[in-house]
């Protein structure tokens, strides 16, 4: 657990003592009371989802679900279906897979 952790813990703090309903999505086991200590974080009330350890484009759908939707997964190349998304990168980060889905995006043809 590091600076990413703690950047979108922070995100989700901010967004629950607003009144918003917060999903804490993982892959892998985190231990939340040790999550919430180690980052000094108040997130009473997220919920916390176990997502499966697929790849980026098969769990992409499961994203159409939220209204907002934060991917703050190192290196991920996941391509949002949800109404609005955020996409915090990390460096250093090459997106060497995700590329050409990315470009497709946003309009640009890969060259």
């Amino acid at each position: 657990m590091g600076g990413g952790e703690k950047h979108v813990g922070t995100i989700a703090e901010v967004l629950l003592s607003e009144g918003y309903e917060v999903d804490l999505i993982r892959v892998g086991p985190v231990d939340e009371v040790e999550f919430c200590q180690r980052m000094n974080l108040k997130l009473d009330g997220a919920r916390w989802v176990d997502w499966p350890a697929q790849s980026c484009a098969e769990l992409a759908p499961r994203s159409a679900d939220y209204d907002l939707f934060i991917n703050s997964t190192y290196c991920s190349s996941m391509v949002s279906q949800a109404a609005r998304s955020i996409y915090l990168v990390f460096f250093p980060h090459e997106l060497v897979e995700a590329h050409a889905s990315l470009a497709s995006c946003s309009g640009r043809q890969e060259s």
